[in-house]
């Protein structure tokens, strides 16, 4: 690159940990990436700018990564990112930017600071509430990634609906996670007997209903994997359950071994309340996962008739949903029919739909 280039992106994120946010970016500026490698000459050059210091790597050919600054977080977010990223160039993935400058695009995942605090620190919800607004409103344009997360942005005064543009998610990334065979004999699991679920204690994330199915012994035997940073001594604290036959708190897991796990589950259990996106259904639809779903949030809009639907409010609605899934066993029409929707959700596609909001930039 001889020249400045058109657009910097935020690259703190590549100091913390890959959680869902991370990973839309991480995948974001890899296809980028290979749209200007594979294209003869571009309109468009990227750089990404990051902090000094150890970070996850980003392979990339065409956009370079620079370090800048010496401090880190969001001081560095706020004072350094924006002195060296050129007036309104700036292209942020991760729900935040610098307050006091302007910035090309800024992108916000959801809404949920807004309409469910409680699921998280005082802290972190009053200072994204009193940020995301002020960002976006220094934004050109803001991203977020389903028409369900628009509406709760505009509903909530974070930026005008003619302002937001909705650019779905790719899922594809987990085919390039080579699988682990062994991961189920390792954890004692029996292939096509265990359910999986991506837990936390948020509270919208309504781990609790699966969770008490299976303390009150309703579950016909199946085994509950719990994939996450979840113990039994949380378990305890935040519901009042002590350790539960059939459920097995897995912890986090490589890639590969998550991979696996799905390819060899009766399905995901998904019963959260509410979601900007919904990465964990789409991808295990990808794998040929059946999923048990509630019908909230971007849920329905991006999974669509391939899911598996039950009320978050009715245990015995999601007991008879898994129940029933277990019963269909291994059936290969209705995998290809997961995959074939899932198939859709492409990071060549969301990229390519960045550049072309890129160039009314």
């Amino acid at each position: 690159m001889t020249h400045p280039p058109d657009f910097s992106i935020n690259g703190r994120f590549l100091h913390a940990a890959p959680t869902g946010v991370q990973r839309v970016a991480y995948n974001l500026i890899r296809s980028l990436d290979s749209i200007l490698e594979a294209s003869s000459g571009s309109a468009q050059e990227f750089e990404v700018l990051t902090p000094a210091g150890p970070r996850r790597s980003l392979p990339t050919a065409r956009i370079p990564i620079r370090e800048i600054g010496r401090s880190t977080g969001q001081v560095w977010e706020q004072l350094a990112l924006p002195t060296a990223s050129g007036r309104g160039q700036l292209i942020n993935f991760c729900n935040a930017a610098p307050l006091l400058a302007d910035s090309a695009v800024t992108m916000i995942h959801d809404g949920q600071v807004f309409i469910t605090p409680e699921s998280y620190s005082r802290k972190f919800a009053g200072w994204y509430r009193f940020s995301q607004p002020r960002i976006c409103a220094r934004a050109k344009f803001v991203l977020t990634v389903s028409e369900y997360s628009k509406r709760i942005l505009v509903e909530n005064r974070v930026a005008p609906e003619d302002k937001i543009m909705v650019i779905h998610n790719g899922i594809d990334h987990v085919l390039s996670f080579p699988a682990i065979p062994e991961t189920c004999s390792n954890l004692g699991l029996v292939p096509f007997d265990y359910v999986v679920i991506f837990a936390n204690f948020q509270k919208h994330k309504n781990f609790e209903l699966i969770l008490r199915l299976w303390a009150r012994g309703y579950m016909d035997r199946l085994k509950l994997v719990v994939i996450g940073d979840v113990d039994w001594d949380g378990v305890k604290s935040h519901y009042g359950l002590d350790a539960i036959p059939d459920v097995l708190l897995a912890g986090r897991l490589s890639d590969g071994a998550v991979r696996s796990l799905l390819e060899s589950a009766v399905c995901l259990a998904f019963p959260s309340t509410t979601e900007g996106f919904g990465l964990p259904p789409l991808e295990a639809m990808l794998l040929g996962c059946p999923v048990v779903v509630a019908p909230m949030g971007a849920v329905p809009e991006v999974c669509g008739e391939a899911a598996i639907y039950a009320d978050p409010d009715r245990p015995d609605a999601w007991r008879a949903a898994i129940l029933e899934q277990k019963g269909r066993g291994q059936e290969p029409q209705q995998r290809a029919d997961l995959q074939s929707h899932a198939s859709a959700f492409t990071w060549r596609r969301a990229a390519d739909q960045l550049l072309a909001l890129l160039d009314r930039v």
